[in-house]
């Protein structure tokens, strides 16, 4: 089994925006579009219904309400959010972000991919090393998922913060297959910039 860092560049307010907007054309976008979302690999999860309640039911309002009273969304108390919920929050990501890229690992235990996101590996490597694991994880509208797949990102701001105009220099790990991550990883990062777009994450 393996697993992949996805990397896109989007607006972290244009999630904030959907959920619980009631906007249901825009969930029918989004299942319109289940063969480029899911790369014509539909989950059998019951995604879809999800979905709608996220973006139009009662599910989606009370988040966004508490969304709105916690500022940002990141220091609300976490919500396990169902495996349906966690196909629907990929769909959104995928559906409103542009792929700027994506670190992957075909190893069947995935430490050695996930340890580059712990600050103390390479504390040297970015700026702001707190930052790091936000990659891996980070509460959507307090919603965490503890299976696969889950969610962060770091805002514009945060990705400026933490490269510090440029990727910090550092020793490269013993390891080629984590060298070669962060060198992924620096380019993604750098390319992000020219973007002028927050970052988001799936691990999936």
């Amino acid at each position: 089994m393996g697993y992949s860092c996805e990397c896109d560049a989007l607006r972290h307010g244009a999630l904030r925006e959907l959920i619980g907007s009631g906007r249901k054309e825009v969930a029918s976008e989004i299942i319109d579009s289940v063969d480029d979302i899911f790369n014509g690999d539909e989950p059998e999860e019951k995604w879809r219904p999800a979905l709608r309640a996220l973006i139009a039911g009662p599910r989606g309002r009370a988040l966004a309400k508490a969304w709105d009273a916690g500022g940002d969304g990141s220091t609300l108390p976490p919500v396990e959010a169902s495996d349906a919920e966690a196909l629907a929050i990929v769909a959104m990501v995928r559906f409103l972000g542009d792929r700027v890229g994506e670190l992957g690992d075909t190893s069947s235990g995935g430490d050695l991919f996930r340890a580059i996101f712990d600050p103390a590996f390479r504390p040297q490597q970015f700026a702001v090393p707190a930052l790091a694991p936000l990659l891996l994880g980070r509460p959507l509208a307090g919603l965490v998922h503890g299976d696969y797949p889950t969610w962060g990102g770091w805002t514009r701001a945060e990705t400026r913060a933490a490269i510090g105009g440029q990727i910090m220099p550092a020793a490269a790990p013993e390891d080629s297959d984590q060298q070669e991550w962060l060198q992924e990883l620096a380019d993604i990062l750098l390319d992000l910039q020219d973007e002028k777009a927050d970052l988001g994450t799936l691990f999936v």
